[in-house]
Order: structure tokens, then C-alpha cells, then sequence
């Protein structure tokens, strides 16, 4: 990575744009406002390759990004091309001093990294994601509100947990909200919400949510 790393932003759009050439039907797995998540996936994949000389916590934190990247109806078709994407960013931007070593490194580290991911999603026998409805919603000032939503079927956490959020005012874009109540026999849960700056979920979850009819 330190051959990109002052091009990090150009390598981001170049992986993207190879992405969607490869697959244009790739492009609805993504929410349509790309600049957060830009990089996002690059970004975890650099993680985990900077984690790997330490396996305890490179095969929990790949066990974990598989699981999480189900509810983005990720499949594993799709890491094969995200990896060729991948490698041929980093090569493009690299230029003369990409080598052939550079190049299986970064093949053998992707299809550990693949490996990892898809085992852990197909051991996980949760749900990808829950669905939920708001039961409640109180706008507090111009930009907080706090709202209560059930889950369709139980959803277990403790206390001061956090869990990723997305809305149909804002498809495929998920951000981490804390619960701000106790586990409750009834599935409730209540979200202590604030629109920050572009913030695209919690403007909508501020802003344009409405209880369930």
C-alpha cells in the first residue's frame, strides 16, 4: 500500500469503476451516494491484510466482515471480481514499480482474506439482517429525534450494544446506532438520533421517518 497511499482517493474510484465494468449489475449492492462508502471497502480490505501477521486477530476481524457483509447480499461470486478489481487498482496506480511479487502477495493475502469471509457467512445461522418497523417516532429538536422500533422476530443484544441501521428513505446505506434501552421481552427497541451535517440515514431517520400503518 505505500505505493498508493497518496493516491488513495484515485485508487478508490479506479476499484469502483472496475467493480461496476465487471458486473454493472454489481452497482445495486451499493447505495447510490458513493462517497462514504468509497472507501469503506478498500479500507476494510487494507485492514486485513495489515492484520495478518497477527492470526488471532486477522480471523476474528475476517470472521466478523463476512457475517456483517451478508445483509449486503454479497455472494461469493462477487469476491473473485472484487479482488481482480482490487489488484488491478493497486498495479494501475503503482506503475513501474509493481512487480511480480507485489502481485502474488497481494493474490495469495485476497484469497485467505475470501476464505475467511465466506466460511464465516456460511457458518452464521442468524438471519442477514432483521426487519423492523417504527412504532413510535418524537422529534425533539430540529435536528433529534427519538424513535422506537419493533423487530419482526427476536433480536438478542446486551446492554450498550449497537447495531447497523438501514432505512427505505435511504436503501443499502447502513450506519451503527447504540440501543438506548435494556433487551425488552415485547422486541422494542429505542434509538436516540441526531442528523449530523450531510449525514444521508440519520437526516432520513431524523427527518422523514414515520411510524409504521
Amino acid at each position: 500500500m505505500d505505493l498508493v497511499e497518496e493516491q488513495q482517493d484515485k485508487v478508490a474510484q479506479y476499484f469502483y469503476a472496475r467493480i461496476f465494468l465487471s458486473d454493472p449489475r454489481l452497482r445495486d449492492l451499493f447505495p447510490v451516494q458513493l462517497d462514504v462508502q468509497r472507501a469503506r471497502l478498500l479500507g476494510a480490505i487494507v485492514t486485513a491484510v495489515q492484520t495478518i501477521e497477527d492470526p488471532e486477530r486477522f480471523d476474528e476481524y475476517l470472521r466478523a466482515l463476512g457475517r456483517d457483509h451478508r445483509k449486503f447480499r454479497v455472494e461469493s461470486v462477487h469476491f473473485g471480481m472484487i479482488g481482480q478489481a482490487l489488484i488491478d487498482s493497486l498495479r494501475a496506480f503503482a506503475g513501474e514499480r509493481w512487480s511480480p511479487a507485489y502481485e502474488q502477495a497481494w493474490q495469495d493475502a485476497y484469497r485467505v482474506i475470501a476464505r475467511k469471509m465466506l466460511t464465516a457467512a456460511q457458518e452464521d445461522t442468524n438471519p442477514p439482517f432483521w426487519h423492523a418497523e417504527i412504532v413510535s417516532h418524537e422529534r425533539r429538536a430540529r435536528d433529534i429525534a427519538v424513535f422506537t422500533c419493533r423487530t419482526m422476530q427476536p433480536l438478542p443484544y446486551r446492554a450498550g450494544q449497537y447495531v447497523s441501521i438501514e432505512s427505505d428513505r435511504q436503501p443499502r446505506v447502513w450506519r451503527v446506532y447504540s440501543m438506548a434501552n435494556s433487551p425488552r421481552p415485547d422486541n422494542t427497541m429505542d434509538f436516540h438520533i441526531r442528523a449530523v451535517g450531510a449525514g444521508w440515514l440519520s437526516g432520513a431517520l431524523v427527518r422523514r421517518a414515520e411510524v409504521a400503518t
